[in-house]
């Protein structure tokens, strides 16, 4: 090894040593018994103000200014006294929850993530909330005894109700959708009571066990969040469940020519590393649809938040004639941002639009919108078309659900899609806070889809049948939304 390289190694060496010294004295030094002053916390709140009025462009959607206005006054008014990181988080909360837009974040600092990952534990329990009622569906704590399917009462003798009162209005989603929320806190809630109730070392949790009338009570130990995480692979994740392509198709065989096509993403990377191409899948797959004879394709899109990938794409396939995906793109400003000091973009970022003189910008940049016609593909499917849908369709897959509804192209069972029927918000930009540093995650476009008249415009996608899966379902390993389908597909065959 020569001079020049030991230096070099050397270098890294003590780098690498000075990161990990770092982040260890981050750990062992962050509080968050810690306050923060008062002028602190009012020149964050004015960053956030700021940033969200100069950049959001869905900010007035869905609720008109002056009530948005009036919750930025009522929030700095409530800034009377000093505040810890997580009491200035819950002061924010509601503020970033009523803009509607699940794609607009405020998520605690870095150290405090570490802080709760190293030195915290939290509710051992993931959830499932269906037919009103909120339900154990993974045990992941050391009490083995208590079973899944267990109907949750109440933690730390206040029922779940209250709880559930205080952490919904807290939560962030598309218009005035709620599909959204519960679907998100079937894993979500061990964070959200976390943020909101503390960390208790200690669980006291009323139940009532499946088959049961009578309420049991039981203590249970709080744990780290990655035992938590172990714990659900290992007791509840098959192999077969690790190994699943999140691309796949099926022809089921004791169906009436059914194939099933199921696309948990659009995110290029999660499909990249799955080894798959997503255009060339949707290619193959439907020209073994076609030599499979397929007349009833259910296209199963729960689960799907979105991603990268064009979902027009899959529409191609669907409709025998040229459709437009996307109407126009809107930004709030044609001018260099003012809250770029705090962000994570270039001090000189703007994005190219078309000044419309009433007030609005159109995206010019095709390579950030694209408006064009979409061509149908030679081989369009010709046959029934069924798109399983829930709470967590969002963003992309929303946006697909709410174009093949728009052109009568499938038929939709399960629940409200999460994203919204005539747009959604991306292209998120980060703005760090700079005395708490809590993190401000929020869109700088909003998308118009090309769709028109839809009744409930600050809703998802509400499908043709709505499908709640019942806990004992669930529980068994039933998919209640694909069986009611094949049962429809069935009935109609018949006849």
């Amino acid at each position: 090894m020569n001079t020049f390289t030991s230096y070099i190694s050397l270098f890294f060496y003590w780098l690498l040593l000075g990161v990990i010294a770092f982040n260890l004295q981050a750990q062992n030094t962050y509080s968050a018994d810690k306050k923060i002053a008062v002028k602190d916390l009012k020149k964050d709140f004015k960053i956030v103000q700021k940033a969200l009025q100069n950049g959001h462009p869905g900010l007035y959607t869905h609720r008109p200014p002056s009530a948005i206005d009036s919750l930025f006054d009522s929030t700095l008014q409530n800034l009377s006294e000093p505040l810890t990181e997580n009491e200035f988080y819950q002061q924010l909360m509601p503020l970033v929850a009523q803009i509607n837009c699940a794609h607009t974040r405020l998520v605690p600092s870095k150290a405090h993530k570490s802080f709760v990952k190293n030195q915290q534990e939290l509710f051992p329990f993931y959830l499932k909330f269906t037919g009103n009622n909120v339900y154990i569906r993974y045990n992941l704590s050391r009490t083995k005894s208590i079973p899944v399917g267990a109907k949750l009462i109440s933690i730390n003798q206040q029922p779940i109700d209250e709880i559930l009162n205080t952490i919904l209005p807290n939560i962030p989603s598309d218009g005035l959708n709620t599909s959204y929320k519960y679907r998100l806190l079937d894993q979500g809630f061990i964070n959200y009571y976390s943020n909101f109730f503390g960390r208790p070392k200690l669980f006291e949790i009323e139940y009532i066990a499946p088959g049961e009338t009578d309420i049991t009570e039981a203590k249970v130990k709080a744990m780290f969040i990655k035992n938590i995480n172990q714990n659900y692979y290992d007791r509840y994740i098959s192999e077969a469940k690790k190994n699943q392509k999140p691309l796949r198709y099926e022809r089921l065989a004791s169906s009436n020519n059914t194939g099933v096509l199921t696309i948990e993403t659009f995110d290029t990377y999660s499909i990249k590393k799955a080894d798959l191409n997503y255009q060339k899948f949707l290619a193959a797959t439907f020209k073994q649809i076609q030599k499979d004879q397929i007349s009833n394709l259910i296209i199963d899109l729960r689960g799907n938040m979105g991603g990268q990938e064009n979902s027009a794409e899959l529409l191609t396939y669907l409709v025998g004639e040229g459709f437009k995906f996307f109407h126009h793109a809107e930004v709030k400003t044609d001018k260099k941002y003012t809250f770029l000091q705090h962000s994570d973009l270039p001090s000189n970022y703007k994005i190219n639009a078309y000044d419309n003189g009433d007030g609005t910008f159109w995206v010019k940049d095709k390579n950030l919108i694209k408006t064009h016609t979409h061509q149908a593909k030679p081989n369009t499917f010709k046959g029934n078309v069924y798109v399983l849908v829930d709470g967590r369709t969002l963003d992309t897959a929303a946006q697909f659900t709410a174009l093949a509804h728009h052109l009568n192209a499938a038929t939709f069972i399960g629940e409200e899609t999460g994203g919204n029927y005539n747009g959604f918000n991306f292209h998120t930009t980060l703005v760090t806070l700079p005395n708490s540093n809590l993190r401000l995650y929020f869109p700088l476009i909003r998308v118009k889809n090309a769709v028109t008249n839809y009744p409930y415009a600050d809703m998802g996608l509400i499908p043709d049948y709505e499908v709640d899966p019942k806990i004992e379902d669930i529980i068994e390993g039933k998919d209640t939304v694909k069986d009611f389908t094949l049962e429809m597909i069935d009935s109609k065959s018949d006849k």
